[in-house]
């Protein structure tokens, strides 16, 4: 009797610990965002334009743009989407290819801001831009 409940009392522990590890481990889901581009005043949806993300890092005084980086152009609905592994903090960068307003100073040319994309939910930003 002794014999056949000793593999019993060694096998059990492990097997109950190896079943609450499978049902006690989640895969992570993934971090979502979307970038809106409107004009100026915020009325105009724009389509077209080219839409940067990336992870800018700050040691030392140094800033240096890390590997983890994304680029897409918005549709007709101003919007362009972003899937991430991780969660993560990019910068935006929103630029329209053919500037019409003060062709000669980009600052009208580009929109920027952060976004904040966390585990399993979806961040919206909105960037405006002078076209």
């Amino acid at each position: 009797m002794k014999k056949k409940l000793l593999p019993f009392l060694l096998i059990a522990p492990v097997f109950i610990t190896l079943m609450f590890q499978f049902n006690a481990c989640n895969a992570p889901k993934p971090s979502k965002c979307v970038v809106t581009v409107r004009d100026s005043a915020g009325n105009k949806l724009l389509s077209g334009i080219k839409v940067k993300l990336s992870a800018k890092v700050t040691y030392n005084g140094n800033t240096t743009t890390a590997d983890l980086k994304a680029e897409g152009v918005t549709g007709s609905d101003g919007r362009v989407g972003f899937t991430f592994k991780n969660p993560c903090v990019m910068d935006i960068e929103a630029t329209v290819g053919t500037c019409t307003v003060n062709p000669g100073q980009h600052v009208y040319c580009t929109g920027s801001g952060i976004v904040k994309c966390e585990e399993g939910k979806t961040a919206e930003k909105t960037v405006r831009i002078d076209h």
